[in-house]
């Protein structure tokens, strides 16, 4: 069953050794439909990943809930008990973090992972069948295995590729960044497009090459792919992904620190120009970015027009 998730008026900041609270996040709306991708985008500590927790409801001690609802089917997480976020987390809402690679058991082979996720939800599937699927996942994100090798006796797990004919095994150890975060990232992927989740990534783009992280995003907006439903949100520092072919203007959010130091969270299609008018659907979104047009990174501005950084 797909998912609806819905900031409204959310607020939330942390606290200091007196007791006083300073915002980070002030009055966020913010609504992710079934079968979309929303990209939140904006400079380093303006926000973005304290959003994606706070969905998570695993926002840090220090942290305070200010006021405001997330609705998940129209249900407030805030009003959750523990034991009742525990329920939810991993079976309609899943985060895959900065370095998903921590979240493998070293004992276990990542194949054997990956297989015992789809076991857990489709217990009739049989070995074969779950390594197929597993590797056709991997060649659909653009990773062109076509098997893999856990020797018992060296303990080391060796992925496959077949060339002319001929297969050739590499160490996963020697395997890019880029492709063992896909590869460990892939259960939460795969599960959450067969059965309609929501998925939120945190710095999607980071050890990613921007071509896996075209495919990520596409897999969750080719509706051939996504038959039920199933919802991205990622936070991003890639501007390359921020083009009108692949986003619509409401898919598209930034994130930017004003003078009080509060995270400003806004779409592009609420963005007003200095005409008033809104942000044309043809215009070149990322380039735009980077002038500064939504609000850029002020470092990226400083650069852009000569100023000095400080």
């Amino acid at each position: 069953m797909s998912t609806q998730v819905q900031f409204k008026d959310y607020s939330m900041g942390f606290k200091d050794d007196d007791g006083k609270v300073y915002n980070l996040i002030d009055h966020l709306n913010m609504q992710l439909d079934e079968g979309k991708a929303l990209g939140i985008v904006g400079e380093s500590g303006c926000g973005k990943s304290m959003t994606s927790l706070s969905l998570m409801r695993l926002l840090p001690a220090a942290a305070s809930v200010q006021g405001g609802e997330i609705l998940l089917n129209g249900e407030d997480l805030l009003k959750k008990s523990e034991p009742e976020m525990e329920k939810i987390r991993g079976k309609q809402i899943a985060m895959i973090f900065q370095e998903p690679m921590t979240a493998l058991n070293p004992v276990m082979t990542i194949g054997k992972q990956i297989g015992e996720c789809l076991k857990l939800h489709h217990p009739e599937m049989k070995e074969d069948e779950i390594r197929k699927q597993v590797c056709e996942a991997l060649n659909d994100v653009g990773i062109d295995l076509s098997g893999y090798r856990y020797d018992e006796d060296s303990k080391h797990l060796f992925t496959q590729r077949t060339i002319n004919g001929k297969v050739y095994e590499l160490p996963f150890e020697a395997e890019s960044d880029g492709t063992k975060k896909m590869i460990a990232a892939l259960p939460v992927l795969m599960v959450a497009l067969q059965e309609g989740r929501t998925v939120v990534v945190d710095e999607l783009d980071a050890k990613l090459h921007p071509k896996l992280l075209r495919y990520v995003i596409q897999m969750f907006k080719n509706p051939e792919l996504n038959k039920k439903g199933a919802q991205l949100l990622f936070s991003s520092h890639d501007l390359t992904t921020m083009k009108n072919t692949v986003f619509r203007r409401d898919e598209i959010w930034f994130a930017a620190m004003n003078d009080n130091h509060e995270s400003e969270i806004y779409s592009l299609y609420e963005f007003r120009q200095e005409d008033n008018t809104r942000v044309k659907s043809t215009a070149a979104f990322d380039k735009q970015y980077l002038e500064g047009r939504y609000g850029a990174d002020p470092y990226l501005s400083n650069m852009l027009t000569g100023r000095d950084w400080a």
